[in-house]
């Protein structure tokens, strides 16, 4: 089966790129021919290359940040591409949904998901939604996420009617499942987002290990503060680790014991939580990567996007990691500091990574591996009927 997903693939997010090529992964593992729609909008493509407009302080803050470490930066833009280009295979770029009407691409299926595809805070985004001539391809969405615990009230009319078309619904949060139901009445599938459907194993074949050779506190964050300066500080005081910055964002917290990894690209990503002692992070793919490769980590609650990390940790029985006092450091013990026990955690993960694979074999047979087996069984029918044959001629004769 031709499959085509629509989902942030381009972005120059770490989980963005990475949950993209995990459902490819795995798509392919079952048989199926796979290709992301490359919808790639002009904004999105100046927004990679940090061509904003400067609108605030913190904007021109970063701004500066940006030209002072502007080589690692330029780093940084060309691992993501290269990434793309080795690791996603993309039908021809499309820089509107225009493009998509005009001239769709042709698939068996189309699946939209991963990640916030499904983000109503500006009324959705139509492609996403499949809101294009598909012809009689299967609609179906694999771990879409609205990115928040509801949607505004002046949008529930139009998510009913963009979702009506879908022939198989799948959610990544508990909250998702609610939306849904309570408002269009559909009833949809909780599954795991796709990095879960890779082995550390597996992941491993991509990652790239950085040459660092000390034990360190791995730190991603996406919205920097004090509170989790003086968190960082204390354990790296406590355990004796130095940090390791990744991405953008945490200069705030710069120490004569502050590695700074922003250079990084989605392979390099890897490699930095493969080789951790210790995660801090409030992003949800790094929570899931510090599970993955089965790390101690604290989880620190976004301000606007909390719902993703709480349902992942209140499913796989790690609420006790998200750090939700106002004093940080009151919700941390020596206890809390050191290795988790992943025994039960391995055995609920497996169940539910075993849910999402039946719901995408149920809405995806695989069928090019059925006509694999199906030639294979007339290949021996016809091997037997000429045995046959051969053994009448000998009576014959």
């Amino acid at each position: 089966m031709k499959i085509g997903i629509l989902t942030y693939h381009s972005a120059h997010n770490y989980g963005a790129m990475l949950q993209a090529y995990a459902l490819q992964t795995n798509l392919k593992d079952l048989g199926h021919e796979v290709q992301f729609v490359h919808y790639h909008s002009e904004s999105l493509e100046l927004k990679n290359r940090r061509k904003q407009k400067i609108r605030s302080l913190r904007q021109l803050v970063v701004r500066v940040a940006v030209f002072v470490l502007r080589k690692k930066f330029k780093r940084r833009f060309s691992n993501f591409e290269s990434f793309m280009k080795s690791n996603l295979k993309c039908t021809r770029r499309y820089k509107s949904t225009d493009e998509l009407n005009e001239d769709p691409p042709v698939f068996d299926a189309f699946i939209c998901g991963s990640d916030q595809v499904w983000n109503m805070g500006s009324g959705g985004e139509p492609a996403f939604f499949l809101r294009f001539p598909v012809g009689d391809a299967k609609r179906i969405s694999y771990a879409a996420s609205f990115g928040s615990g509801s949607i505004p009230q002046e949008y529930e009319k139009r998510l009913v009617e963009w979702v009506q078309p879908f022939d198989a619904v799948s959610v990544r949060e508990s909250t998702g499942v609610d939306i849904l139901k309570n408002i269009s009445g559909t009833d949809a599938c909780q599954v795991m987002d796709p990095v879960f459907l890779l082995s550390s194993d597996e992941w491993n074949q991509i990652a790239i290990e950085p040459e660092y050779t000390r034990e360190y506190i791995l730190f991603y964050s996406l919205e920097p503060s004090k509170k989790v300066s003086d968190l960082l500080k204390y354990l790296s005081k406590s355990l004796n680790m130095p940090i390791v910055i990744l991405g953008k964002g945490g200069g705030f917290v710069l120490t004569c014991k502050t590695r700074m990894a922003i250079d990084s690209g989605p392979a390099e990503f890897l490699g930095w939580f493969k080789r951790a002692s210790f995660v801090v992070t409030n992003s949800f793919h790094a929570t899931a990567f510090s599970i993955i490769y089965r790390k101690p980590f604290f989880t620190i609650p976004h301000s606007t996007r909390n719902a993703r990390m709480e349902s992942l940790l209140q499913l796989t029985g790690l609420l006790s990691r998200q750090i939700v006092d106002d004093d940080m450091l009151g919700g941390v013990s020596d206890e809390s500091m050191r290795d988790i026990d992943y025994s039960e955690v391995v055995k609920k993960l497996e169940l539910e990574i075993e849910k999402s694979g039946d719901f995408l074999n149920q809405a995806l047979p695989a069928r090019k591996v059925a006509d694999r087996y199906e030639c294979e069984a007339d290949r021996k029918d016809h091997e037997r009927a000429l045995q046959q044959l051969v053994e009448e001629k000998d009576e014959t004769a």
